[in-house]
């Protein structure tokens, strides 16, 4: 097994760049001498947000998906442009995607996006949230939000309902956090 940062970079071009994310193709030589071609996509990161009432109500969104074309439950997320603070970012999306602001805010740290990708998912738990303004979504989303019982919300997470395995990794995350697994 070679756990060594010896992977050198030989080269590297941009396939495609677009307003959302590019495509690049790295040449790479292995610790073994391997010389491959590698598709690496550079999304922007990402917020997701985790919101709880104190009262124990658990803030969902059922929100439409393009790709998949249908709806889906999901929880607050959004991109965070280059060089903003994911936190305030976070702020902005539990306002603007669902009208509410917390008491509260936990940073519950970030994932890799992939192996072939860059870019970060930042988790965060807002608590004590409340309602203080209606929603204020851009063109392209088309979102509900609802509040569920932390009983619900699980068996929600149970059935597979929360199928974006970034969303489920910040739901497990904040749930830990709450003793509430």
């Amino acid at each position: 097994m070679c756990m060594t940062n010896t992977w050198d970079t030989i080269g590297e071009t941009v396939e495609y760049a677009g307003s959302w994310w590019q495509l690049h193709t790295k040449t790479m030589r292995s610790p073994r001498g391997h010389i491959g071609e590698y598709q690496i996509v550079q999304d922007r990161s990402s917020v997701l947000v985790f919101g709880i009432t104190s009262d124990g109500q658990v803030l969902l969104a059922r929100e439409f998906f393009m790709a998949q074309e249908e709806y889906v439950f999901t929880l607050v997320a959004g991109f965070v442009p280059q060089g903003a603070d994911p936190a305030g970012i976070a702020r902005q999306e539990l306002l603007e995607e669902a009208g509410f602001e917390a008491g509260t805010w936990v940073d519950l740290g970030k994932s890799y996006q992939g192996k072939y990708m860059l870019g970060y998912n930042h988790f965060f738990l807002a608590k004590d949230i409340v309602r203080i303004a209606e929603q204020s979504l851009e063109d392209e989303e088309d979102i509900d939000v609802m509040l569920v019982s932390v009983d619900e919300f699980k068996r929600i997470l149970r059935r597979r309902d929360i199928q974006d395995v970034t969303e489920v990794a910040c739901a497990y995350a904040a749930l830990d956090y709450l003793s509430l697994l």
